[in-house]
This record gives structure tokens, C-alpha cells and sequence, in this order.
């Protein structure tokens, strides 16, 4: 399940990875080419999904499990150099339209809730629970909780309700976003940290452990599963895209075993030889 941030978790995160990120080297930097919220709230949103695969991640050679481990760290830390580099005036733009937006997602999810809790789909008394919030982090806990719920019990109210699992995903990462974002504004005490340098570090950190984590469970994932399901790309996928990464010397990954990651994965292999799943 995925739970909101406590308070100063993201600033405590980007302390955590302080001396990671002075260690990069300028040619290990990677471009800021995607939103960074977004991507770390999809690697918050993923990273439950990614625990069940920890113990084959880690038969890999030469794949780091800190990937899987640090994840979420990476993702607040990331995050929290992001949004300490806004102006204030823009992080209080960015709330109020972020709890906008997430006063309709959460207005949707209890009335579709409604009825999947009186057929016994969902628990009562957990949606029950989450009413009665009125302050920009309530709503977060709101949205994340009911993302949780519904993602919990998707296979059993897939074709019953009208929330979809990009609804869910993003109900989870919007309720990071607003939680971070409340936090900072509320904190005047929060170090300002957010320059454009940790940004981009912050960013590559992120990206290089999301990336092994996706080549990775593409390693070993099954020929009917998606990996896009468990670990959505960060960028949106070209037109005409490969389909599988192709094999080589170095990273040794088998081509029907790594489908379905895309280009901007395949640019950046996993080393070391892997073993036969089979």
C-alpha cells in the first residue's frame, strides 16, 4: 500500500542521499527532460509493486538492490530538490491547483466507492474513515488511501466501476505532490536546498535506479504481463519505438525476456551477464 509522506520525510530524504548526490560525476548527469513530481510520484506509486520482485532482482549479477530498496528515497529526495527551487509564490500555485484537481479525483472515488462497499467490493469502514478531511494534507491522506483501496481490490471491481487504473495512479502521485507541497509551504524552517544543481542530480539519481529497476523485472517478467503495468516508462513512448532491447556483449539481457522496454531503457543497460530464468 501506498502511504503519504510524514512531515519532513522528502527533506530527510534528500539529506539521506546528500553525499550520493555530491558523488555524481558532471558525465553521469542526466537531462531534465521529464516533469519531476510526476516522475516521482509514479516511482512512489510503483514501488509496492515492485517488492514482490526483489528476490529475483537480487539473483541479477551486477544489480544493485539499492535500486529497489533506496527507490522511494530516491523519489523524495528528487522530488524535494525539485520543488524547493520554485519560487514560493510558485509552489503556492502549484497547491492550489493541485488540490483542485484533487477535490475532483477524491469526490469521484467516494461516489464510486459507495457502491462497491454496499456489494462487499470494498471495506466500509476504511472509506467511511477517510471522510470528514478539510486541510490540503487531509486531502492528500485521502487520496492516497483511496488510491491504495482501490488498487488493493482492482481484479475484483475491474468492470465495475468507472475509475480506471490511470485514475488510481493518479489520485496516489497527486496526493504526494499535494502532501509535499502543503508541507513546504507550511515549514518555513525546511533548509533551502533546491538549486538547479541538486535538481539535476536529485533527477539522475532517481532515473538511474528507476531504470535498473524496469530493466531488471523486464529480465524476468512473463511474456503476458506488461511492464508498463508495473513500472511505467518516465517518458512518453515514441512513435515507432522498439519493442524489445537488443542483446549485446556487455549486458547480456535475453531479447524475449527484456520486452517491452522502450529506448530510453535500452540506452542505459543493466551490466553483467544475466542468468537463464528458465
Amino acid at each position: 500500500m501506498v502511504h503519504p509522506p510524514a512531515d519532513a520525510d522528502a527533506s530527510a530524504a534528500f539529506l539521506e542521499v546528500r553525499a550520493e548526490l555530491d558523488a555524481l560525476a558532471a558525465s553521469d548527469l542526466r537531462p531534465l527532460n521529464v516533469d519531476i513530481p510526476t516522475a516521482a510520484g509514479t516511482a512512489l506509486a510503483a514501488g509496492p509493486r515492485l517488492v514482490v520482485w526483489r528476490d529475483r532482482l537480487v539473483r541479477l549479477p551486477d544489480f544493485d538492490i539499492r535500486c529497489v530498496d533506496r527507490l522511494p528515497t530516491y523519489a523524495l529526495a528528487a522530488w524535494f530538490a525539485h520543488v524547493r527551487d520554485l519560487p514560493t509564490a510558485d509552489r503556492r500555485l502549484a497547491l492550489e491547483d493541485a488540490v483542485a484537481r484533487g477535490r475532483q479525483l477524491r469526490d469521484q472515488l467516494f461516489d464510486d466507492a459507495q457502491p462497491l462497499a454496499r456489494a462487499g467490493l470494498l471495506d466500509r469502514a476504511a472509506i467511511d474513515s477517510l471522510r470528514d478531511k478539510r486541510t490540503p494534507r487531509e486531502l492528500a491522506g485521502q487520496l492516497v488511501a483511496l488510491a491504495a483501496l482501490f488498487d488493493k481490490e482492482y481484479a475484483r471491481i475491474e468492470g465495475k466501476s468507472l475509475v480506471s487504473r490511470a485514475i488510481i495512479e493518479e489520485a496516489a502521485q497527486l496526493g504526494a505532490r499535494i502532501f509535499g507541497l502543503a508541507s513546504l509551504d507550511d515549514d518555513a524552517d525546511t533548509p533551502r536546498v533546491g538549486t538547479r544543481r541538486d535538481r539535476v542530480r536529485g533527477w539522475t539519481l532517481l532515473a538511474r535506479a528507476y531504470r535498473q529497476c524496469r530493466r531488471g523485472v523486464a529480465y524476468w517478467l512473463p511474456e503476458d504481463e506488461d511492464l508498463e503495468t508495473i513500472l511505467p516508462n518516465f517518458h512518453a513512448k515514441r512513435v515507432g519505438a522498439r519493442a524489445g532491447v537488443p542483446s549485446s556483449p556487455t549486458n547480456g539481457v535475453d531479447r524475449a525476456h527484456a520486452k517491452r522496454t522502450t529506448d530510453e531503457d535500452a540506452s542505459l543497460p543493466v551490466t553483467g551477464e544475466q542468468p537463464n530464468p528458465k
